[in-house]
């Protein structure tokens, strides 16, 4: 059954209404009107309504904030000339008309007032204008700039997660070759190191070292990058920073070494014992000193003072 609006009764009698209903009719609307402006204009997303041609006959705060044109051209201005990208996105006839479509979904970037990306929903209903029933359109405009960005975002999370743990199963089967690599070398070292010495025996004992150095630092590498792409909770116990300082260098001394870098460690009195994990403050340290040393393709010395205070 369908419900009878009181007021929409009163309205149909107004002819016969004393100065005080009339009054209190015209009060009445002014509160219903200014309730609904109130409503539509604390919507985030943009509220219009245009004629077929596209003339704009209301606008709500938030769609002349999102689509930058002033609220005061409405009643006059075309919505098409205001906010030309719109117009580029919908069906006309050759009149210049909007077809009478059930209803329009669109997604378009917008290049004013600032590159953004909007939803569009328009939706067609029939106004009763002086006993004629006339086409209007409902245009609704939701701003989805950040949900856009949210998604790229997303994707290009889950193309690297994608990407890593590819490279992460791609390292880790090197590690079986590599392992097998370094078994022969030992073999191959072993055996050599039984043969007479001679020129030619010890040119290839130092060739078998350099290849396990090589094999055992793309070993280092391999677990290094595991390390990075799989981590796991810290091993926390009572670290010596100094210690540790000292340990780091004694294990990159040959190449600093090559790097033509001496380095001097100056540390304050009294450090203190901390919690940490040994093996990732160390990679720390690691860090620090090889990207010191890196690049270096010319021969220079450098004096580098580490410092450690509390």
């Amino acid at each position: 059954m369908k419900k009878h609006d009181p007021l929409e009764n009163i309205i149909g009698r107004v002819e016969d209404l004393d100065k005080v209903s009339l009054g209190n009719l015209v009060s009445r609307l002014a509160r219903e009107r200014k309730l609904l402006g109130t409503v539509f204009n604390s919507l985030r997303e943009g509220v219009m309504v245009i004629d077929a041609n596209g003339i704009l006959l209301y606008a709500n705060s938030a769609s002349a904030n999102l689509l930058g044109f002033d609220a005061d051209e409405t009643g006059s201005a075309s919505l098409w000339k205001l906010v030309p990208d719109l117009a580029r996105t919908l069906r006309f006839t050759r009149a210049g008309q909007l077809t009478g479509e059930s209803g329009i979904s669109r997604e378009i970037t917008l290049s004013y007032p600032e590159v953004r990306a909007v939803r569009l929903y328009m939706i067609p209903f029939e106004e009763e204008v002086s006993g004629v029933s006339v086409a209007r359109f409902a245009v609704i405009v939701a701003d989805i700039t950040q949900e856009k960005s949210r998604n790229r975002q997303e994707i290009e999370s889950e193309r690297i997660a994608s990407i890593l743990q590819l490279a992460a199963g791609v390292a880790h089967e090197l590690g079986n070759p590599l392992n097998s690599l370094t078994i022969h070398l030992q073999v191959m070292l072993r055996t050599v190191q039984k043969l007479d010495q001679d020129s030619t025996v010890a040119k290839l004992q130092k060739s078998l070292g350099v290849c396990a150095n090589e094999v055992e630092r793309l070993d280092g590498i391999i677990t290094h990058f595991l390390q990075a792409v799989r981590p796991t909770p810290p091993d926390l116990s009572d670290v010596d920073l100094v210690r540790l300082l000292e340990e780091s260098l004694e294990f990159l001394g040959p190449e600093l070494k090559a790097a033509g870098l001496t380095v001097e460690v100056s540390v304050d009195t009294g450090i203190p014992v901390v919690s940490g994990d040994r093996n990732q403050i160390k990679q720390v340290y690691y860090n620090i000193i090889k990207k010191r040393t890196s690049g270096h393709e010319r021969q220079w010395s450098d004096q580098s003072q580490c410092h450690c205070r509390r």
